[in-house]
């Protein structure tokens, strides 16, 4: 597949599409969703991808070519894509739109998916509602953190969210939880996780209109 600078480029004209194209559905775990999918720079039949045993299909293209993969290699696994899921999430907003784009939501459900119901990764920090970022950065000596939250919700201008539910997991329990834009907040929930030695959950709600952080600390 070839793709000029134009096609890779966000801002170009719509009229440069990348191609070859295909439709299909996923499903990442066992009574997980359906997710059907637009692929763009599909590139054809998966070739095997390393380590041993059997590829097992996670989804398929509409011929029933299969889509994603995954196979054990030594202790993990390798997830193998015959498509371009971040590209073809970028350019699956709609023709013409502006601002704080739309993007399928299927798409964003299994690029997401693939680290948390496959490879079965836990985020850190998770909230209410999709398309918050929420990246946890933790002090040096592990008694304070910042949430960083940014409103990526489509729109223009971008919708504010009234009210956003939000659960932390921290190796400490904190004492204090303040927001650079509301101050001190109090959170509805402090935990300690069970199965989990030293590890604490926090839960509190904020509004967010387009960024905030917040302090955790002991």
């Amino acid at each position: 597949m070839v793709m000029s600078d134009d096609t890779l480029n966000p801002f170009a004209p719509r009229s440069t599409p990348m191609l070859p194209s295909a439709n299909g559905t996923v499903s990442l775990g066992q009574g997980d969703e359906s997710l059907p999918f637009y692929a763009q720079g599909a590139v054809g039949k998966l070739t095997s991808s390393g380590g041993g045993g059997s590829a097992h299909n996670l989804g398929a293209f509409a011929d029933g070519t299969p889509a994603i993969t995954s196979k054990a290699n030594g202790k993990g696994q390798a997830i193998h894509f015959a498509w371009l899921p971040g590209l073809s999430y970028w350019f699956s907003q709609p023709a013409g739109a502006i601002g704080n784009r739309p993007r399928d939501d299927s798409l964003r459900k299994i690029i997401a998916g693939v680290a948390t119901s496959v490879a079965g990764v836990t985020p850190p920090v998770s909230v209410s509602l999709p398309r918050i970022e929420t990246p946890l950065l933790l002090g040096p000596d592990k008694t304070t953190a910042v949430v960083t939250l940014l409103n990526f919700r489509a729109g223009q201008p971008v919708p504010p969210v009234a009210a956003l539910d939000i659960n932390v997991t921290l190796p400490f329990k904190p004492a204090s939880v303040t927001s650079v834009e509301h101050g001190a907040v109090t959170p509805t929930k402090v935990a300690a996780l069970a199965g989990a030695a030293g590890e604490w959950l926090v839960s509190f709600t904020l509004p967010l209109e387009f960024g905030d952080f917040v302090l955790l600390g002991v």
